[in-house]
């Protein structure tokens, strides 16, 4: 996936960067939640999609089309199944705006305290 290379990439530069540069402006804010709810977005439609996979035709009557069946709603709806995977990345990501809120807030009272 795309977003998630270019973050770990982003990650990387700012490692190297060295001493981090604190100055904010609403403009970055907006622009960093942004990238996250388009993340979240895109991840909502994936999640409809492998949603819909469970409502494949008839496997007919052979077992093993009915096993592989099984086996792919399972994939998808399983403890540890795709969709699980998924709502994991969406409580991320509602953890990782409401940290950056908390952040960006505290910041910002510290800005008119100083």
């Amino acid at each position: 996936m795309a977003a998630i290379e270019d973050l770990t990439n982003q990650l990387g530069v700012l490692k190297q960067a060295g001493a981090p540069d604190l100055q904010h402006s609403a403009a970055a804010r907006t622009e960093y939640v942004n990238y996250i709810q388009e993340h979240r977005a895109l991840l909502a439609a994936v999640h409809r999609q492998a949603s819909e996979l469970s409502h494949l035709g008839n496997p007919g009557v052979y077992p093993s089309g009915i096993a592989a069946r099984e086996r792919l709603i399972l994939d998808l709806h399983g403890v540890k199944g795709f969709l699980a995977t998924l709502e994991k990345h969406f409580d991320y990501l509602n953890d990782l705006e409401d940290g950056f809120h908390a952040v960006w807030n505290a910041l910002h009272a510290l800005d008119h305290v100083l």
